[in-house]
């Protein structure tokens, strides 16, 4: 710690190269975290699914559905403990702009199969009692200010409502999660209450998707094959694979977000690596002479060299920790415009962290030769340079 101010003051000395070196490193920290975060986000679902749940689909398309007689057979299979239905509802309330994932579920066994979605026991008896009512995320009831009992209204796309152009749903529960990567803005409204207006369309015992629950997830391959197997012949045959592959194709959607990142990252990091290599090869330079007096003084070349590095290591680190606040306030601030997109976007420390150990890295690489040069230079070499 006796060191401490003399290496804050060799690292500022030139205090405009310091400055700009922090900004660059607080700039590519920002990009960092921000890349990062953005991963994260994407893959959120895919973190917070259950090794022991299955995902049916009709293979041919996520689009197309599934007939509800497929329920018994597939309860009746071997391995199987649970099955559950769901279908993706859609529609638009008041603006496309107030986009939020609404969806149709068996109620009843679609939140046992899924605890992770914490419902007081008294909503969650409210809900059941009326087909018309709905459960939504604590974010999406902070978000539009919805209260239980509040009516909903949802212009139907997917689905034709019962009457003119608008669904009306009643708020009877709100749900929060402790599990990471769960999204709280989320509505789930009864199936039954949909099937019921199909059915007068002609269109109804049609589900989107089947949850299976296996009692073994290590036998999650041999089920899924014999899930399969069971509706080869049908007119609509199935897809069946965990849940975390069928959050995966969700991202995959959007082309291969992870190897975009890694590619910038990359580039960001080289470019950070040659501007802090090149002040500290600058400030080293500089100092020729004082490090030959110091020498002289009977300073080892050991701490000298140590001291050399640690100026690296602090520039870095000053400029981690403010580009670290301002990815921060960056997130914070634009959560919300993308929540359209992106709804569990949000800075966590898996970022932050691995911003941290990029820039330690950075700050020990670029002073390493530097540090190492103090340290080897002879004193008479050093003066010689000098004069």
């Amino acid at each position: 710690m006796k060191f401490l101010r003399f290496i804050w003051r060799n690292a500022t000395r030139n205090k405009r190269r310091a400055i700009l070196t922090v900004i660059s490193i607080s700039v590519a920290i920002v990009t960092i975290c921000i890349l990062q975060t953005i991963v994260v986000a994407f893959s959120s679902g895919a973190r917070a699914s259950d090794a022991s749940r299955l995902v049916v689909r009709n293979k041919v398309s996520l689009m197309l559905p599934l007939p509800l007689a497929y329920q018994q057979r597939i309860e009746s299979m071997a391995g199987v403990k649970a099955v559950t239905w769901w279908d993706w509802f859609g529609g638009n309330y008041q603006d496309k702009k107030n986009f939020f994932a609404k969806i149709a579920v068996e109620a009843e066994s679609y939140f046992r199969m899924y605890p992770e979605f914490e419902i007081p026991k008294d909503q969650m008896s409210a809900f059941l009692a009326d087909r018309r009512g709905c459960v939504i995320g604590q974010k999406l009831s902070e978000k539009f200010g919805f209260k239980l009992g509040d009516t909903v209204p949802i212009i139907g796309d997917i689905y034709p409502a019962p009457s003119g152009d608008t669904w009306e749903f009643v708020v009877k529960a709100i749900y929060t999660t402790t599990k990471i990567g769960v999204d709280e803005n989320r509505m789930f409204l009864h199936w039954k209450y949909l099937d019921e207006r199909m059915t007068e369309l002609s269109r109804g015992g049609l589900i989107g998707v089947y949850t299976i629950q296996i009692d073994d997830p290590s036998k999650a391959a041999a089920v899924a094959k014999a899930v399969d197997a069971e509706f080869e012949n049908s007119p609509e045959q199935t897809l069946t694979e965990t849940e975390e592959s069928f959050q995966m194709d969700f991202v995959k959607m959007w082309g291969n977000i992870a190897f975009l990142v890694r590619v910038i990252g990359a580039a960001v990091v080289f470019a950070l690596l040659l501007v802090a290599a090149n002040t500290m090869a600058m400030a080293a330079r500089e100092r020729t002479a004082e490090i030959a007096i110091l020498k002289t003084l009977g300073f080892r070349g050991a701490l000298l060299g140590s001291l050399v590095l640690a100026e690296s290591l602090m520039l870095t680190i000053v400029g981690w920790a403010i580009g670290a606040g301002l990815a921060w306030v960056v997130c914070l601030g634009v959560s919300g415009m993308i929540s359209r997109f992106l709804p569990t976007f949000a800075l966590t420390l898996a970022p932050i962290a691995l911003s941290l150990v990029i820039a330690v890295v950075i700050g020990a690489v670029s002073g390493v030769f530097p540090a190492l040069h103090a340290a080897r230079t002879r004193i008479v070499d050093a003066m010689r340079k000098v004069a």
